[in-house]
């Protein structure tokens, strides 16, 4: 990859692409299903007309007919790129349509936070892992030793003998071969190793029963820099034993190596990492030796805690499941204590029970009007609770570090640092994760890669699907009018939902507009049951207010969530309508955190790297804003406009995304390149396009977090122009 010289930064304040609505301190008592519908004749059963009105575009991938594009990797090698087509519903002519059960997942989600219910679906319940940073270190070594007969594992404090070597005489040198865990034999002169072999001939370089050695344990750190640090170990005073346990500690550190892909092989790990795999299962197979790790005790209400990890800032294994953590918040398991979402919605759980609501799948309403575009999306990575600025809520004020287990806080002593740890009795996730409402989508990805992938997204036509609703209670019915409307039932309504792919890029927004609806009354007659229809009075042009312009029939019974709602789910609903209002982060920069290495690069590990930098002036990392927090940005760096667009020059190598700068080419820039502007409209990653005077094609900048209002005039200097886009690269005169 190129790099550029004397590269300038420009700081951001950006809104993370997601945020969390937080649990309500004590969720509502669970019901039985028997109990909550022993009713009947108070249960209402009918359907309701749901038009869906597209924002953004939407994504909803057809992963059954992928199809593979070859590119060319960074490193000039074939790779693969996937391309996906949008949906399409059988027998419909190949007309792109929204599957009901993504509607009922999206409703479900809403619904769920909105009645304080179970999390229903958890991430798998390996043991949890999570990276140590550098500045929160264990610092204490350790050996673990498994008894097979007693299946018992136990933890022994170590006794430390160190030598530095360079990298090259562990991977070509005298320490070629050898593998952590390995045992040695060795000699010292206060515990500073002079010389390690695999036998007292090795040592000695003699043969001589009579030389004096010792025997231990061979550990090497994974190098961050340069330098290898060679460690033997011997077995010391016992710290803590395991008998038959479960969450065993072999258990928990190969799970935190399989997060890594050590223990299938899928990732370019460092060797001592695959060497503490080997031994720990050598271990557990009966083999007589010991395994090299690094080690944290404290004292909780638990007992004795204790957390292992194979280097001093590697992942380490945490000691609670996701069940245990998330509490009253897991999933329901008996149908006698169900949460509402799994009483209206259905659950698997003890044998399961049906939901009482059904979605058709989601038809255009005038399908020759779809409009249908490829895009490319930027790259997109799996969810990251590590993350744990973002997804945790902070345990001190002056945390450095923190996971559902312990925090750390840096104390200084004689101008160094180091880390104090302390336990954590409870910690759940900050709460349930949503995505802000974009005004547009993101620009597309320039380069192709194996990455990211090409999708097609579909909008300019509203869709149209229709909720069934068999025996639920009036206030059921009534949290799910305001589910599907947010209390808003009008078309222009800014309070949106979001469904399908790419959401943290600006895709999947949309309105729900209930059209129509009815509930089925049954009256008994001399003759036997009769059935009628009774229409729900509906307002399409009801903005707010008390009832979203919905009431039952000729009773007028408002159906409204909002009558019933205690002050927490009034501060639930606060939260929710803050994040699902597009107008409240219309005019934000919306992206991931990210700021500019030292090659010149954008990077997001950057941001965190240099967030979790703690010191003497930055005692605790910045953590994510809450959605009801007056301030809801974080700051950031980016290229300045002339870097990013040099950078983008000089990075694309294909015939894909090439940009042409022409700066200094007459026939098209023309002989003054200081014009004036006016502001066109400024997208959701804060670029400005520009009417130029006197230029045919547009102008385009980044705004980098300034305000400019559409059709204001400013004075711009052009910088270059793209062939690709058709657009001038314009920096403003202040």
């Amino acid at each position: 990859m190129a790099k550029l010289k004397n590269n300038q930064t420009d700081n951001i304040d950006f809104l993370n692409p997601y945020t969390f609505v937080p649990f309500q301190k004590v969720p509502p008592k669970p019901e039985a299903w028997e109990q909550k519908y022993s009713s009947p004749e108070d249960l209402l059963t009918g359907w309701l007309d749901i038009e869906l009105i597209p924002k953004t575009p939407i994504i909803i991938p057809d992963t059954a007919h992928r199809e593979e594009i070859k590119v060319k990797n960074k490193k000039g090698a074939d790779t693969v790129h996937n391309k996906y087509p949008f949906l399409r519903l059988p027998d419909t002519d190949g007309v792109p349509g929204i599957p009901g059960g993504s509607l009922r997942g999206m409703l479900r989600s809403v619904y769920e936070t909105l009645t304080g219910s179970c999390v229903s679906s958890l991430m798998d319940e390996r043991p949890i892992s999570q990276r140590n940073p550098l500045y929160a270190g264990f610092d204490k070594r350790g050996l673990l030793h498994y008894d097979l007969a007693t299946d018992t594992w136990t933890l022994h404090r170590a006794v430390v003998y160190r030598q530095k070597c360079g990298k090259r005489q562990v991977e070509c040198g005298k320490y070629k071969g050898f593998c952590t865990g390995e045992k040695v034999y060795f000699t010292y002169d206060q515990h500073r190793l002079l010389n390690i072999g695999r036998t007292v001939q090795d040592v000695s370089g003699k043969n001589d029963i009579s030389f004096s050695y010792d025997v231990g344990w061979l550990q090497f750190n994974i190098p961050i820099q340069q330098d290898y640090s060679v460690t033997v170990l011997q077995p010391g005073s016992v710290v803590h034993t395991w008998k038959g346990e479960e969450y065993s500690p072999d258990r928990k550190l190969l799970s935190a190596l399989s997060r890594d892909g050590v223990v299938d092989n899928s990732s370019e790990s460092p060797k001592p990492m695959k060497d503490l795999k080997n031994k720990l299962m050598e271990a557990k197979n009966g083999g007589d030796n010991y395994v090299p790790v690094y080690y944290l005790t404290f004292e909780n209400k638990r007992g004795t805690e204790v957390y292992l990890s194979g280097s001093s800032i590697g992942r380490v294994g945490r000691n609670r499941k996701w069940k245990e953590i998330m509490g009253s918040y897991a999933p329901c398991e008996k149908i006698d204590f169900l949460c509402p979402a799994c009483l209206l919605f259905g659950t698997k759980a003890d044998g399961g029970v049906r939901g009482r609501l059904r979605f058709t799948d989601a038809v255009p309403m005038n399908p020759e009007k779809i409009k249908s575009e490829l895009h490319t999306l930027q790259i997109l990575s799996t969810p990251r609770p590590s993350s744990f600025e973002f997804y945790l809520n902070k345990p001190a004020a002056d945390a450095a570090y923190w996971n559902f287990d312990y925090y750390s806080v840096t104390v200084y002593e004689d101008g160094k640092g180091h880390p104090e740890f302390y336990p954590v009795e409870t910690m759940m996730p900050r709460g349930r994760k949503y995505y802000w409402h974009h005004r547009e989508a993101a620009e597309d990805a320039v380069i192709r890669s194996n990455q990211n992938a090409t999708m097609e997204a579909v909008s300019g036509e509203n869709f149209k699907f229709r909720m069934y609703f068999d025996g639920i209670q009036p206030q059921q019915l009534s949290d799910m009018i305001w589910t599907i409307t947010f209390g808003e039932n009008s078309a222009d309504s800014t309070r949106l939902h979001k469904i399908g792919h790419a959401k943290p890029l600006g895709y999947g927004s949309v309105k729900l507009l209930i059209t129509n609806g009815a509930i089925r009354k049954v009256k008994k007659t001399k003759t036997g049951l009769s059935a009628e229809l009774v229409p729900l009075n509906i307002d399409v042009n009801k903005a707010g207010g008390t009832n979203c312009g919905i009431t039952m029939g000729e009773s007028g019974i408002s159906l409204n969530a909002e009558l019933k709602a205690d002050e927490s789910r009034k501060k639930i609903m606060n939260n929710i309508l803050k994040i699902c209002d597009a107008d409240v982060s219309e005019n934000l920069n919306i992206r991931y955190p990210v700021k500019v290495t030292k090659k010149g690069e954008e990077e997001i590990f950057e941001w965190f790297s240099k967030n979790r930098n703690v010191n003497k002036h930055h005692i605790s990392p910045d953590t994510l804003p809450n959605p009801t927090d007056k301030k809801l940005t974080l700051r950031g760096t980016v290229l300045s406009s002339d870097s990013a667009q040099g950078k983008k020059n000089a990075d694309s190598t294909d015939g894909e995304g090439k940009y042409a700068d022409k700066a200094n080419q007459g026939n098209k820039m023309g002989e003054s390149r200081k014009v004036k502007a006016v502001v066109l409209r400024i997208n959701a990653k804060g670029n400005c396009r520009l009417k130029l005077q006197g230029k045919e094609s547009e102008g385009q900048f980044n705004t980098r977090g300034k305000s400019y209002s559409s059709g204001s005039e400013i004075d711009v200097y052009i910088t270059g122009y793209s062939d690709k886009y058709d657009v001038y690269w314009v920096k403003p005169l202040e």
